[in-house]
């Protein structure tokens, strides 16, 4: 289930699908705190955002490769974009891949666990209350299609 999801989720991101390198436009490396990449701190921990130039549906990822848990603090969007959890390898399937029908909005400050991922996907704000919108469909006008949602049947582009 996870693999699949991975997999589709890279299909309907161009972000992913590159033909070239990656130049200092496309990528924002970050630490514990955005933009300030700890190239030299002996612990095993590793952020980056993948810009999207075409729809700015950018991609923040982190690795805690290490074994403790590890603090971090999400980069700041000033574009009416809000940062959204996709993955989360620590948590418990299904809730480790997003799947559209819940509001995984983020900010600020997140906590990763030791030996995970984090995949966050910038959204507009109007597209997480289309979500909650959807939602609320569903489960009033369609109840049998909220059990299929959470099998991927629909999408959302979340997942």
């Amino acid at each position: 289930r996870f693999m699949e999801k991975l997999i589709d989720f890279r299909k309907r991101h161009n972000i992913l699908c590159r033909d070239n390198f990656l130049n200092s436009k496309d990528i924002r490396w970050h630490g514990s705190k955005p933009f300030e990449p700890e190239w030299d701190s002996g612990y095993n921990f590793l952020a980056f955002t993948l810009v999207d130039h075409q729809k700015s549906d950018d991609l923040y990822v982190a690795f805690n490769a290490g074994h403790h848990h590890y603090g971090l603090t999400l980069p700041n969007r000033q574009d009416g974009r809000s940062w959204y959890r996709i993955v989360d390898t620590n948590l418990a399937s299904p809730k480790d891949f997003a799947t559209g029908d819940g509001n995984y909005q983020m900010s600020g400050n997140y906590q990763m666990a030791p030996y995970s991922c984090l995949v966050m996907k910038a959204l507009p704000s109007m597209e997480a209350e289309t979500l909650k919108r959807v939602k609320s469909f569903r489960t009033t006008f369609m109840p049998s299609a909220t059990a299929a949602s959470s099998s991927g049947a629909f999408g959302t582009g979340l997942g």
